[in-house]
């Protein structure tokens, strides 16, 4: 059966009844289009038809109208049949990118008794050669100009660029540009917990120690009385409680309030009410206001903590009036001991040590205009292979034990804080799966979020590693910067739209390209760089797509 149309058809016999007509009045040729055209020639083999072409599976209109213009054009310049229908195979290669093997479709059925011929032949005269145009000949249409190509790239990346960073401005990829920074910190080499520091930490079974009986509080007077006692003989350089304690020592406790008022390396925390939702938490009454620091903390919308707030301008009325975080104060005590000193510029930028400690603007990195009061950084968390694994650790009934060795407090850092989940003193970081404070009473989500003696450590950590270790403090680009990288690669997206006619091809290269991107912002943000990801990658993507819409509206085919 060969379909004529949509209604008509013909049967074999019928067709060869037809085609017998035609070779008794000189049919010399015939061309066929069908699906199975390898089967209809050996159906019509028996007809000595002289030369027949047929394709070898379902073949596509425009490939079919292709092959019969190159095909008639080489033949009729007095080319033999054979070499016109392969001349005219080898020009169907320029439509493989969307028709794959289009060039292998065209068979030839040539009769053993005739002749192989000619145009010439067939009408019975000589026929002139048409001669080769000096330019490129109407079949094969002139590419592309690699101009036009470049001035459309550069007009596209322009207006998307302008585009993604009018959008970026108003905060709309703000949570896509948090996501992909979280993303970036949790595939960061592993760093090895910093011995410099060392938590003693209150569990939920240390609440039921003798020692914690009589506690107001997380940790009783005689629980607080007995580690500073065992701690003191073994040198450690500061001592940070992480844990409130707005009331004065019981009239029983009498070493524990003179340990309280003099022990110089000993740092307690407060908390202010400067600019957030609450009254504030005062200090211990014994302890003197240079070794108070608050323990207050800048969470994003999200309720995931990125930013160290390192100082403040406290609010005279506020019940915590320190200036520096307890974080700071730690880290200010160690370094001193090693000579080095925390200063502000006439800038007024932090120095410790002649590292600067790089201020976050409202409008820096993946940051589209929040609140920076204070003196806010990007908090670069130690990336050991467990977040809550940032320094050694001990808990309260070791210490209480006599489990505690010298060697694992002498110089050191030892902050003493409440992991216990009842407490919930908890936050969500770059690794909890989900943002916002724990639940209580979910397991799972507090093992993804970080206590608060644990987000200390990390704050310490990273202003000793930035000033003893060259560990890179987070930072992002100036503005302008940032806007010539996310045009680059919107440039680069232009670029391969006009380097590939292949819609699977681009898609295939616009991978490669983004999976390049990921792996620089990678290594940039390991160099303490957090260059914009999303934005850079959404004009790549949209630069592509526009500029391949608009050569595909506006050249043929042919031409790209």
């Amino acid at each position: 059966m060969v379909q004529l149309n949509a209604e008509q058809s013909l049967t074999l016999e019928q067709l060869k009844y037809a085609l017998k007509g035609a070779i008794a009045r000189g049919l010399k040729l015939a061309i066929f289009n069908s699906c199975d055209g390898l089967e209809l020639a050996r159906s019509l083999a028996d007809l000595s038809i002289p030369q027949v072409i047929v394709m070898r599976e379902p073949v596509p209109d425009q490939v079919a109208q292709a092959f019969l213009q190159h095909f008639l054009s080489d033949f009729a310049r007095g080319h033999s049949l054979c070499r016109a229908v392969r001349a005219a195979r080898e020009k169907l290669q320029g439509l493989e990118a969307d028709y794959p093997c289009a060039s292998w479709l065209p068979a030839v059925y040539q009769n053993p008794a005739e002749p192989s011929t000619t145009w010439s032949e067939w009408i019975g005269r000589s026929v002139l050669p048409i001669p080769e145009s000096p330019q490129t000949p109407p079949h094969t249409p002139p590419r592309t100009s690699l101009r036009t190509l470049i001035l459309v790239s550069l007009l596209m990346s322009t207006l998307v660029s302008a585009l993604v960073a009018g959008v970026r401005h108003l905060g709309w990829l703000q949570p896509s540009e948090l996501w992909a920074f979280d993303l970036l910190m949790r595939v960061r080499p592993a760093e090895r917990p910093d011995s410099r520091l060392l938590l003693i930490t209150v569990t939920e079974a240390d609440f039921q120690l003798p020692e914690q009986a009589l506690r107001k509080g997380s940790l009783a007077d005689v629980a607080l009385e007995l580690v500073l006692q065992k701690l003191e003989p073994m040198q450690p350089q500061a001592i940070g409680l992480d844990i409130y304690r707005d009331f004065l020592a019981g009239p029983s406790q009498r070493d524990l309030a003179a340990r309280l008022k003099s022990q110089d390396n000993l740092y307690v925390i407060c908390k202010g009410s400067d600019r957030l939702d609450s009254v504030g938490i005062f200090p211990p009454p014994e302890v003197p206001l240079k070794r108070q620091g608050f323990s207050d903390i800048v969470l994003d919308p999200d309720n995931v903590l990125r930013r160290h707030l390192v100082a403040m301008e406290p609010d005279p009325a506020s019940p915590c009036i320190t200036p520096y975080a307890l974080s700071a104060q730690l880290a200010f005590d160690y370094l001193a001991a090693q000579g080095t000193a925390a200063e502000y510029t006439p800038t007024g930028e932090l120095q410790i040590g002649g590292v600067p400690v790089k201020r976050l603007r409202a409008f820096n990195g993946g940051y589209q205009g929040v609140d920076t009061w204070g003196y806010q950084t990007l908090l670069n968390y130690r990336a050991t292979p467990f977040a809550s694994e940032v320094a050694p650790t001990v808990t309260l009934a070791e210490v209480l034990g006599d489990r505690l060795q010298p060697a694992q407090v002498k110089n050191r850092i030892v902050l003493i804080g409440v992991t216990a989940s009842s407490a919930g003193d908890f936050f969500s970081t770059p690794y909890s799966a989900s943002g916002g404070r724990a639940n209580q009473n979910n397991r799972q989500n507090q093992y993804q979020q970080l206590p608060g003696v644990v987000i200390q450590a990390h704050m310490v950590s990273q202003l000793l590693s930035a000033v003893e270790d060259g560990r890179p403090l987070l930072t992002a680009w100036p503005r302008p910067a940032e806007l010539v990288w996310i045009w680059v690669w919107a440039a680069v997206g232009g670029g391969l739209a006009g380097r590939y006619s292949s819609r699977w091809q681009g898609a295939i290269a616009a991978g490669g390209i983004f999976s390049s991107l990921f792996a620089i912002c990678f290594g940039l943000l390991i160099a303490g760089i957090w260059a914009p990801l999303i934005p850079a990658g959404l004009a790549l993507l949209l630069t592509g797509g526009s500029t391949r819409f608009y050569l595909s509206n506006s050249f043929s085919p042919e031409e790209l």
